[in-house]
């Protein structure tokens, strides 16, 4: 009589080998660096900057629109998506026109309502996806 392994003996050694398996992938997942995981997500060398005018942020309120000067420091293209919060509404905007890396964008967003704005989100974008990681927030508003 032969003797073998029993079904469930052999299901056993499965799970066991499967997990032993998962866990080596995740340990070594958490050990790559944070450089090397912003390059796979495509958002290396993507950087954002408000520009100050003397002393003063760029962000300004006229009456129906807000005017902003951004400027693109990283070494790749962008475009924007703009979050501006007020103190009843949130309203969002997509800039689709491409940043060039070194490029200046003076331009403004025409804003639903007349409602004081507590703080401006601009997230730039790439051609892999959105990099919320890079937003820029700016708070207190004021008028131009």
């Amino acid at each position: 009589m032969k003797k073998a392994i029993s079904p469930l003996m052999s299901t056993m050694v499965l799970i066991i080998f499967a997990g032993a398996l998962g866990g080596a992938v995740m340990t070594w997942g958490s050990t790559i660096p944070a450089e090397e995981q912003e390059a796979i997500t495509g958002c290396q060398n993507v950087e954002l900057k408000v520009l100050s005018i003397n002393d003063k942020t760029s962000v300004c309120r006229s009456e129906n629109q807000m005017n902003f000067i951004l400027q693109n420091i990283g070494k790749k293209e962008i475009s924007l998506k703009i979050t501006i919060i007020g103190e009843k509404d949130i309203n969002k905007y997509n800039y689709e026109e491409s940043i060039e890396a070194g490029d200046i964008l003076r331009t403004s967003t025409e804003l639903n309502s007349q409602e004081n704005i507590l703080k401006a989100v601009f997230v730039p974008s790439t051609k892999e996806g959105l990099c919320a990681e890079k937003s820029i927030e700016v708070d207190n508003i004021a008028t131009c």
